[in-house]
């Protein structure tokens, strides 16, 4: 005998939506404005290495200015020597003409021949100034109290028509620095110049750093 559907099947209970446990998951809105309040950093772009190069060179003037004007005025000061400008080419090769010639002071009897000394003549020049010569011993004559010394400008033949007494000695050439004769009078225009060029140099650049924009960067995650 066959059993009808209605005897073997079963309702099957269902769970409702009420049943099934649920959980409410929070929704978090992304914060788009984080990067906005966030301070960017400024970053100012590097320097050219034009301005590099300017401000080197700038430097490199002001320091030449200073150690010209300490080689011929402040080491003269302390030795108590002189600083002269050679005029005339009588000494060329040895000190040729628009050099400068550094003396110092020195007892006449330590001189000898060979040494190069600075003396005056007896006349004045034509501007009214004692004549000042810068010229070579090629003989010493005499015994301390009498000295007179016997000179001559390299690029001479003959010896100098008078000879030089102790008295008339200025100094010893100490060291000259050829051609720089034009920068002896004109130390204050140079240190001036050199300084403007050096200030012109840097005002220039700060004012390209100011006008050029800065670059923004910001950090993020």
């Amino acid at each position: 005998m066959t059993a009808s559907t209605e005897d073997i099947t079963q309702e099957i209970p269902t769970k409702t939506s009420q049943d099934i446990p649920t959980e409410e998951i929070p929704v978090v809105a992304a914060d788009t404005t984080r990067d906005d309040h966030r301070p960017r950093k400024r970053r100012k772009p590097p320097r050219s290495m034009a301005r590099r190069i300017a401000g080197w060179l700038g430097g490199l003037v002001v320091l030449a200015a200073i150690a010209l004007a300490a080689s011929i005025t402040v080491v003269p000061a302390i030795v108590g020597g002189r600083t002269l400008t050679v005029l005339s080419g009588s000494m060329s090769p040895t000190i040729p003409a628009g050099s400068v010639v550094v003396t110092k002071s020195v007892e006449p009897a330590s001189l000898r021949a060979g040494d190069v000394i600075t003396f005056s003549t007896r006349g004045p020049d034509s501007l009214g100034n004692p004549h000042r010569v810068t010229h070579r011993i090629v003989a010493v004559h005499g015994k301390e109290g009498e000295l007179s010394f016997t000179t001559r400008g390299d690029a001479n033949d003959v010896v100098d028509a008078q000879p030089v007494a102790a008295d008339d000695v200025i100094g010893k050439v100490w060291f000259d620095l050829p051609w720089l004769g034009w920068a002896h009078g004109r130390l204050p225009q140079i240190m001036l110049l050199g300084g403007g060029a050096v200030l012109l140099v840097i005002g220039v650049g700060a004012l390209r750093s100011a006008l050029r924009p800065s670059i923004e960067t910001g950090d993020h995650e």
